[in-house]
């Protein structure tokens, strides 16, 4: 009777074993799927952030350009004025000068 005990705790420690062992590779292969899951998410969610910022950087640069190219037509605009009032004091001159040796 005590043989026959101790066989079947035996067996019922064997059967454990199993189970454990099963629980445990399948744990593993839930904890390996779990991690390629969350790296596949990590991935997408790099690649979103990324086209995201490569958009706001495009947004960024055509404001640049813009602001930019307002800034050179008020340069040159204000280039031109410039050079059109030294024409106009320069040409003032001349007749003063013109002016003065004639005696007006």
């Amino acid at each position: 009777m005590a043989s026959k005990a101790v066989e079947l705790i035996s067996e019922v420690e064997e059967k454990a074993k199993k189970i454990i062992s099963e629980a445990e590779k399948k744990a593993e292969e839930i904890v390996k799927q779990a991690k390629k899951e969350a790296e596949n998410v990590r991935e997408t969610m790099l690649k979103n952030a990324e086209i995201e910022a490569e958009k706001v950087w495009k947004e960024i640069l055509a404001r640049a350009e813009e602001e930019a190219k307002i800034i050179v037509k008020k340069a040159e605009e204000d280039a031109e004025k410039l050079k059109t009032n030294s024409k106009k004091k320069f040409e003032d001159a001349i007749k003063l000068i013109i002016n003065t040796i004639i005696g007006v």
